[in-house]
């Protein structure tokens, strides 16, 4: 397995509520490196033995750093997209079906499954993730798929997974087990972040420690089918995802070996170190011109770019998003505490960095006209 060493990237397991102290006591920073296999075309994180003992510690503990799957904010969007997607791919609808949820976090989806009539079963690591439902046909086991089903015989009509898959080391193995645990015809429905845009960009902002893989819409369906599943990929209906339907395949799996010699990761990593440059001439432009004071509009997309550039001297950056759930709290290995958009309309910085790539149009249009303020779009500043 051939290393690609990216650099010293922030070890982001949650949004902390001091500066410099991750709640779960890991370091701030830890060496990244990524590997490419080139038969599923998948590029992944290399594994680490110290890395998996803290994110195993910190799943325990109630690490969530993109708080997706919530019943306020923007992870009842993604959460309510996602519903209606299932439903929508559930034949003859939800009424009386068995759907069990891996990595059902705090419960949302698990609710809204239910609320459309389904019998619901959730499971999770998380300690803080207890469901209190009151209903015998919603229910949540505090443990890992499959060792801690209460069941282990049960069989299900839908077996759901939201921004799970990229968190496994070894996806193909958990794919074995949901398909022991599928009924006939039964469905494999899940979602996963949509990496392509920011492997082709050379955006290194896709780099999480906590995930393992980073799927195209390609290398998603590489994965299912040599692990047996037919299935459909679309993209989804809100923010930059991907939704898959699986169903078991009765037949053997057939994708050809891949001979060509070329390699995603080198090609990431040559687009990544001319964003770095590129960045690094552009801040010392800004700092030339006397705009020394930089502000960052969702700043966990920017932070580690922030890490691999040598941020000149007399540069101040701040942070700004619309999400309440993280207004008030830090971002490990930075200084700077994340504010609300009323923080940046007080007290504005002279350029602001519009940093999603989903969403980045629509914030900089809710903005409105902004007085001595240069407004950017990363994608437009790096291109």
């Amino acid at each position: 397995m051939v290393n690609y060493f990216v650099g010293d990237l922030p070890l982001f397991l949650t949004f902390n509520v001091e500066k410099g102290v991750q709640l779960t006591g890991a370091p701030s920073f830890f060496p990244f490196s990524l590997t490419y296999e080139q038969n599923t075309k998948l590029v992944s994180m290399l594994p680490d033995q110290d890395l998996a003992r803290i994110l195993s510690d910190a799943y325990a503990f109630g690490s969530e750093p993109s708080g997706y799957m919530a019943e306020s904010g923007i992870g009842k969007c993604y959460a309510e997209d996602f519903a209606k997607f299932i439903e929508n791919n559930i034949t003859g609808g939800m009424l009386g079906k068995e759907v069990l949820e891996i990595g059902s976090g705090e419960g949302y989806l698990l609710k809204l499954l239910h609320d459309m009539g389904a019998n619901c079963v959730g499971i999770d690591p998380n300690s803080q993730s207890v469901l209190e439902t009151g209903s015998s046909s919603l229910s949540f086991i505090n443990g890992f798929f499959p060792r801690d089903l209460v069941d282990k015989n049960q069989q299900f009509d839908a077996i759901v997974m939201y921004a799970v898959l990229e968190h496994l080391e070894n996806p193909g193995s958990t794919l074995f087990e949901i398909s022991k645990r599928l009924k006939k015809n039964g469905k494999l429905i899940l979602s996963v972040p949509n990496c392509e845009p920011y492997l082709n960009f050379g955006d290194p902002s896709l780099l999480f420690h906590e995930h393992y893989h980073y799927f195209t819409k390609e290398s998603l369906r590489r994965v299912l089918v040599v692990n047996g599943f037919d299935c459909e990929i679309s993209s989804g209906g809100y923010g930059g995802t991907l939704y898959a339907i699986a169903t078991q395949s009765p037949v053997e799996p057939k994708i050809p070996f891949e001979t060509n010699s070329h390699n995603d990761v080198l090609e990431f990593l040559e687009k990544l170190n001319q964003l770095v440059a590129r960045f690094t001439l552009k801040l010392n432009e800004w700092k030339n011109m006397g705009l020394n004071h930089i502000g960052i509009w969702v700043p966990n997309r920017i932070m580690n770019l922030l890490s691999l550039v040598d941020i000149p001297e007399g540069i101040s950056i701040r942070f700004f998003d619309d999400n309440p759930l993280i207004q008030g709290l830090f971002l490990p290995g930075f200084q700077s505490k994340i504010e609300s958009r009323e923080d940046f309309y007080k007290n504005p910085t002279q350029v602001l960095i519009i940093t999603s790539l989903s969403f980045g149009d629509e914030i900089r249009v809710s903005l409105g006209e902004l007085e001595n303020v240069e407004v950017v779009l990363l994608d437009e500043l790096l291109q």
